[in-house]
């Protein structure tokens, strides 16, 4: 599964990982928005 995204214009495509029912991107995805996920 590949989810995508548009970021500041941009359009993004990451891997996404289906687990309890949420998506979730790769830690390394979020680093390149400049964003810190909740640990």
């Amino acid at each position: 599964m590949t989810l995508t995204l548009t970021v500041d214009g941009k359009s993004v495509t990451t891997p996404a990982v289906l687990a309890n029912g949420s998506y979730y991107l790769p830690a390394s995805f979020y680093g390149t928005l400049g964003v810190t996920p909740a640990a």
